[in-house]
C-alpha cells in the first residue's frame, strides 16, 4: 500500500513556502520582459497613479526578487513575504498583464502562509491554514474542468497542446489523440472533487500528476510553445499537489469548526468558490476563474487596412496575416513572443492594444477594426 509523504503539516507548510517562492523566481526569469516593461506590447495600468517611468518597473522588480530571496533565507521570512506581496500588487497595478494564472495562484497561497505564524503547539491553527490551501488547489482543478466544457476546447486549445505529437504520428493516430480531449474536462472536475474525499484522493493525485507531467513535456518551450512560465508551472503543481494532499495528513484533534473562526477562510471561499461562477458574464476575470487553456477566454479580432498595416513597425508586422484585402493581427503570438506569456484576457488590455495600434498607424480609427468575439457556452 502506498502511504505517500510522511511529513507533518508544519513541515509541509514550510516546504510549500519554499516551492512557491522558487516557482515564482523561475517563472519571472522565463517571462522577464513582462516585468521589466521592455517590449512593444503596451503596458496596461489599472489606475492613473500606476503609470510610471520604465526605470520604476526595473527598481520594483529587482526589489521583488530580492524580497523573494530574503523570504527564503532570512530569519524574518514573514516580513519579506509581506514586502513581496505588496510589491507584487504594485507591479500588477502598473500592468495587468502580470496577473498571470500562475502568479495569481502562487501569490494567494503565499498570502495565506503570511498569516500563519509558524507555531506548532496548536493543531487547530496550522491545520486550518492547511485545509484552506487544499481548498484553493482543489478549486483550481474543478473550475478548470468546468471551463473546458465548450464546443471549441477539443479542436482548439486541446489540439494546440497536443500538436507536437503530430510530427511522430499518422493523421489517424493524431485524430484519435485529439478526440481524447473529450474526457479531459471530466478528469479535471473529478480530480477537483476527489481531492476533497480522503478515500479516493490518491486517484486524483495520480491522475493530475500524470496530466501535469504530460503538459510539462508537450508544452516544452523549445518545441514551439512560448508561454514558458506556464510550462514551468506544471512541474511546480506536481510538488504543490503532493505537499497538500499526499500521505496521512488528518489531525486527531482538529475541529472543522475552527475554519469558521479564521478570517482568511471567508474571502478564500468567495474568491475560489463563488466568484468563478460569475466569469461567464464577465463579472470576474478569466485567469482568476481558472479559465485558461480552455478556449473560453475573452478574446477579440483586430483587423487592419492595408494602409494601417504599412505604417506598423516591422516588429509588429510579423504577427499580421493577410486576409480578405485586410490584415489580421495575432495578438496572442505577439504577447507570447515578447514576454513569453499570454496577455491578460480583459477589456482593458484589448482597449489599450487598440489605442497603441491606432497611434502606430496614423490615428485613423476607420483603418483599424476591433470586434469582441462571443464566448462559447459554458456548462454553468
Amino acid at each position: 500500500m502506498i502511504e505517500g509523504l510522511k511529513l507533518n503539516i508544519p513541515q509541509r507548510l514550510a516546504l510549500l513556502k519554499s516551492v512557491l517562492l522558487l516557482s515564482l523566481l523561475g517563472s519571472v526569469f522565463f517571462s522577464f520582459s513582462l516585468w521589466s516593461g521592455v517590449r512593444d506590447f503596451p503596458l496596461v495600468p489599472l489606475w492613473e497613479w500606476a503609470v510610471a517611468p520604465l526605470y520604476t518597473h526595473w527598481i520594483l522588480f529587482f526589489l521583488l526578487v530580492f524580497s523573494w530571496f530574503a523570504a527564503l533565507f532570512s530569519k524574518f521570512p514573514r516580513l519579506f513575504l509581506f514586502f513581496s506581496l505588496l510589491l507584487s500588487f504594485v507591479l500588477v497595478s502598473m500592468d495587468i498583464n502580470r496577473l498571470q494564472p500562475w502568479f495569481y495562484l502562487y501569490s494567494v497561497m503565499l498570502l495565506l502562509l503570511l498569516f500563519y505564524n509558524g507555531r506548532v503547539d496548536n493543531p487547530n491553527t496550522y491545520t486550518s491554514f492547511f485545509v484552506v490551501l487544499q481548498f484553493v488547489l482543489a478549486s483550481v482543478y474543478f473550475f478548470s474542468g468546468l471551463s473546458m466544457f465548450n464546443p471549441d476546447f477539443v479542436q482548439g486549445a486541446y489540439r494546440e497542446i497536443v500538436l507536437p505529437l503530430k510530427q511522430v504520428m499518422s493523421d489517424r493516430q493524431f485524430s484519435f489523440i485529439v478526440n481524447t480531449g473529450k474526457v479531459v474536462p471530466f478528469l479535471f472536475v473529478f480530480s477537483g472533487l476527489a481531492l476533497s474525499i480522503e478515500s479516493v484522493r490518491f486517484l486524483a493525485i495520480a491522475l493530475m500528476s500524470v496530466i501535469h507531467i504530460l503538459l510539462f513535456v508537450l508544452l516544452f518551450p523549445f518545441v514551439g510553445e512560448k508561454s514558458h512560465a506556464l510550462w514551468l508551472s506544471n512541474l511546480s503543481f506536481v510538488f504543490i499537489l503532493f505537499l497538500l494532499f499526499s500521505g496521512k495528513i488528518k489531525q486527531r484533534y482538529f475541529s472543522p469548526l475552527t475554519l469558521l473562526q479564521k478570517p482568511a477562510f471567508y474571502p478564500v471561499l468567495l474568491v475560489f468558490l463563488v466568484f468563478p461562477f460569475f466569469n461567464r458574464n464577465g463579472l470576474w476575470p478569466d485567469y482568476m476563474s481558472s479559465n485558461l487553456k480552455s478556449g473560453n477566454n475573452l478574446r477579440v479580432q483586430v483587423t487592419l487596412s492595408e494602409t494601417a498595416y504599412t505604417k506598423l513597425p516591422e516588429s509588429i508586422k510579423k504577427f499580421c496575416r493577410h486576409e480578405n484585402f485586410n490584415y489580421r493581427i495575432n495578438y496572442k503570438a505577439w504577447s507570447e513572443s515578447e514576454f513569453h506569456a499570454e496577455c491578460f484576457p480583459h477589456r482593458l488590455v484589448f482597449q489599450k492594444m487598440y489605442t497603441y495600434l491606432l497611434s502606430k498607424s496614423g490615428n485613423r480609427a476607420e483603418e483599424i477594426n476591433m470586434v469582441l468575439l462571443p464566448r462559447d457556452k459554458f456548462l454553468y
